[in-house]
C-alpha cells in the first residue's frame, strides 16, 4: 500500500482539492478511483480516505452536481460506500446526518 498512498492517491486527491479548476470528467475519474479504494481496499486505506472524502464529495455535489448528473451519482455512490464501511456503529451514527443531508440535497 506504500506506493499507492504515497504516489497514486495524491494525484487523485489534488484533482478534488482543486475541483473548481478541473473538468467534470477529471473530477468523476478522481471520485471513482477514491471510491474504489475505499470499497475494495483494506481498512487502513479506507480510514485514510473516508473522512476527507465525506466532506469533499458532499462539497462537490453541492457546488457542481446540479450541472452534471455523473458527479452527483458518483458522489452519492461514494457516500454509500462510506456509510457501508464505517465501523463501529457509533462512527456511523456520528456521520449519518451529514450523509443523509448530502443525499437529500439531490432531491431538493
Amino acid at each position: 500500500m506504500g506506493a499507492l498512498s504515497a504516489k497514486l492517491l495524491p494525484l487523485y486527491a489534488n484533482k478534488l482539492a482543486n475541483f473548481a479548476t478541473r473538468e467534470d470528467y477529471e473530477i468523476v475519474d478522481a471520485m471513482c478511483m477514491l471510491t474504489d479504494c475505499m470499497e475494495y481496499g483494506p481498512e487502513s486505506l479506507f480510514q485514510m480516505i473516508a473522512p476527507q472524502a465525506l466532506d469533499k464529495f458532499t462539497e462537490i455535489m453541492q457546488v457542481r452536481g446540479s450541472d452534471n448528473q455523473d458527479l452527483t451519482q458518483t458522489g452519492v455512490f461514494g457516500l454509500g460506500v462510506i456509510a457501508q464501511r464505517i465501523a463501529p456503529a457509533e462512527d456511523f451514527r456520528a456521520n449519518l446526518t451529514r450523509i443523509c443531508q448530502a443525499v437529500n440535497w439531490v432531491y431538493d
